[in-house]
């Protein structure tokens, strides 16, 4: 039986080992400026946060409900847009946020069976964190594209390292990990 961490850790560090030979021996791609590596460190460890959340949220209340709150990230990607790219607060994007967060709430509340339940609440904290992971991965890879590197920098780039880190990082938690299995 193989954890979810050990699952994602697999799936993110052979994608970014491939990617790195790839980089390294056909393309001949070599990136020196240690801004990019921190950067795609933080991407790598909001990726592998977004995925260690949402695992958990996944096992207490089900992918579906799960996924409905990683989805929450529009939320947050909104709050990050007015906080660092000073994006214009409008009454359209006021009320597209009241009607989404509405309907999200509509969603949970709708879940009588769990909603008292600690696993309920826990699972819904999760599924929350997660489209904060998420919406902070997005925007630090937005952040990342927005500076001036050395070398160019592309797209295959960031996901080759950031894939490394998250694997990484997920290979270590999954050490920790036991006992997993998903609702039905």
């Amino acid at each position: 039986d193989i954890s979810p961490s050990m699952i994602g850790a697999l799936r993110c560090g052979i994608a970014g080992s491939i990617l790195l030979l790839y980089q390294l021996f056909i393309k001949k791609h070599y990136i020196k400026d240690i801004r990019f590596y921190s950067m795609t460190a933080v991407i790598g460890i909001c990726f592998a946060l977004d995925l260690f959340v949402w695992h958990r949220s996944v096992h207490l209340i089900g992918a579906g409900m799960a996924t409905i709150l990683g989805n929450t990230q529009v939320f947050y990607l909104l709050v990050f847009g007015l906080i660092l790219y000073k994006e214009k607060v409008t009454l359209k994007k006021l009320l597209v946020f009241f009607f989404a967060f509405s309907g999200v709430f509509l969603i949970l509340k709708g879940q009588v069976k769990f909603y008292k339940s600690q696993d309920f609440f826990w699972g819904v904290l999760f599924g929350l964190a997660t489209g904060l992971c998420y919406s902070l991965y997005t925007t630090s890879i937005k952040k990342t594209t927005l500076l001036n590197f050395k070398n160019k920098i592309t797209a295959l780039d960031i996901i080759t390292y950031s894939s490394l880190v998250t694997g990484v990082l997920l290979f270590v938690s999954a050490q920790f990990e036991s006992g997993y299995t998903q609702v039905n």
